[in-house]
């Protein structure tokens, strides 16, 4: 029997939250074990026993999706963290991969 990947979830925004729950736990092989509405909630309710994957908004209110992810990757470094957000500015999104990815450097041009 396939093994089902938990992901847990942080989103501010109650719909979105529950929305990609219900696409999340529709989809096969994958469940939703958490669902957050703040970084401060999620880094005091994850236990890196009970999560495969990470599905973070970047902006979040209070701690964002950034320094939360850095958090997450240096309590939980086997666990891949991945960036949701609807920005599309370079920074925001480079600071995102950067805080996800085990080397923090941004790279000289």
């Amino acid at each position: 029997m396939p093994r089902t990947v938990r992901v847990t979830l942080i989103e501010d925004v109650r719909e979105v939250r529950e929305s990609l729950t219900l696409l999340i736990n529709g989809t096969p092989g994958f469940a939703c074990a958490h669902g957050y509405r703040s970084m401060e909630d999620a880094l005091t309710g994850i236990d890196g026993s009970t999560v495969d994957v990470i599905l973070t908004d970047i902006g979040l209110p209070g701690m964002g999706g950034v320094e939360g992810t850095r958090v997450l990757r240096e309590r939980f470094p086997a666990v891949p963290v991945l960036a949701l957000t609807v920005y599309d500015d370079d920074d925001n999104v480079f600071n995102a991969i950067c805080a996800s990815s085990k080397s923090t450097r941004r790279p000289k041009p």
